[in-house]
């Protein structure tokens, strides 16, 4: 089964808009919100779904074209928005998922060694994964764009698909 899986935490003001944004899809949505960071979200789907391919994003996301499920889903590997996963967003695939160690953040800064550590070994299980042909990575320090939406101050990347407010782009904003 296919799935599409959107990361939130309980209340949160961005939730609306990244469903919104996301409007009836063509697959199964989870909404997964709790506190345990994107590792815990793939630890429940992996302990209690038999989803076998799932596209990730986080809240904090908007889909500006729907077609990236549907562009992602036909993908025979895993597809990722970014180089090397970063952020999680991207389908994942049950079968690379279960040959790597899925970590259990007890802080930010446990999560975002985690997704480090789960994604060299993610990668190392499905070398043949795509990397989307316009990825969501950081910019060069000159080409930043920071908005303050929701209370906080974010960096925001994008490309033709999707639109990600990170507030976390800098090792100093994890201790």
């Amino acid at each position: 089964m296919q799935s599409i899986v959107v990361a939130t935490t309980p209340n949160s003001p961005w939730l609306a808009d990244c469903l919104a944004s996301i409007g009836v899809p063509d697959y199964p949505l989870l909404i997964l919100s709790d506190f345990s960071w994107e590792m815990g979200k793939i630890r429940f789907i992996m302990e209690h779904t038999d989803i076998s391919e799932f596209f990730f994003v986080q809240d904090t996301s908007i889909i500006k074209d729907t077609s990236i499920f549907k562009l992602a889903f036909d993908y025979p590997h895993s597809f990722a928005m970014s180089n090397q996963f970063k952020m999680f967003i991207g389908k994942y695939q049950r079968r690379y998922v279960e040959q790597c160690e899925i970590w259990t953040p007890t802080n930010k800064k446990e999560s975002v060694l985690s997704e480090s550590n789960f994604h060299w070994e993610y990668l190392r299980a499905d070398p043949d994964t795509q990397i989307c042909d316009n990825p969501l990575d950081d910019p060069p320090e000159s080409e930043w764009v920071i908005e303050d939406k929701n209370g906080r101050r974010n960096l925001v990347v994008e490309n033709q698909y999707i639109k990600k407010w990170k507030s976390t782009w800098l090792w100093e904003h994890v201790a």
